[in-house]
């Protein structure tokens, strides 16, 4: 089975000079909706603004130049229409986005952990046959006694950078390691599911604009599906 139990999406835009003061209004009627708040360096703008959603795992940060949503457990659809990407956090940015304090968009980005989970297997197995589908023997003489391995492959344009890092998946562990600590994941049912062996694909896909609306967020996720689907069906 295949989950994404850790997602972030950012978007990015020009300097909001006078961040954090001017964002209290527009946040204010959305703090209702939170099991948590919290404010990193306040009064400062290098401010961070949390909005912490913990029945459903959900978080939104705000910075002077970003808005941040992080899942924290595996979503069946991220981009249904009852998402909680659309309400509350589109809903959010458009606030944002409509005041007077906003420039204007520079660029989003996408990023999610895929783990593909095979129950009849160990870890080493998992290791074993990710090397047989992607390398050649002669690396097996390279760093003898492997403890791990992996493939970084990444395009770069004029209009962003996708970027995909996949190898063997060890467990939970394996989150905690390429997400360098910034996802805690504590859902019981996505950490049942997410235990075992296989392999891990972490994706990361920056896209140069100045617009962003709902449907491009869904056209980002299939790119995504489509590359980590794409990237598995080579597997023996």
């Amino acid at each position: 089975m295949n989950y994404i139990p850790a997602h972030q999406f950012e978007i990015r835009f020009t300097n909001i000079l006078d961040f954090p003061s001017c964002m209290y209004d527009i946040v204010a009627p959305f703090v209702q909706l939170t099991t948590g708040l919290r404010i990193e360096n306040e009064n400062s703008h290098n401010a961070i603004i949390h909005l912490f959603f913990k029945d459903t795992f959900d978080t939104i940060s705000i910075r002077w130049d970003r808005i941040i949503y992080k899942s924290e457990n595996h979503k069946d659809n991220l981009v249904g229409s009852k998402s909680f990407f659309q309400e509350p956090f589109l809903n959010l940015f458009a606030k944002i986005k409509g005041s007077k304090h906003f420039g204007q968009i520079k660029n989003i980005l996408y990023y999610s952990m895929f783990i593909n989970i095979n129950e009849q297997i160990d870890l080493e197995e998992s290791r074993k046959r990710f090397s047989e589908n992607y390398f050649k023997d002669g690396i097996n003489n390279i760093i003898p006694l492997k403890t791990d391995i992996g493939i970084v492959i990444e395009k770069t344009t004029s209009s962003g950078q996708v970027s995909l890092n996949m190898g063997p998946y060890s467990g939970p562990m394996e989150i905690q390691k390429h997400g360098k600590g910034n996802f805690i994941i504590e859902d019981i049912d996505t950490l049942k599911n997410i235990t075992g062996f296989g392999e891990i694909i972490i994706l990361n896909i920056l896209r140069n604009t100045n617009s962003f609306s709902f449907n491009d967020y869904k056209d980002l996720h299939l790119e995504a599906k489509s590359l980590t689907e794409q990237s598995w069906s080579n597997e023996q």
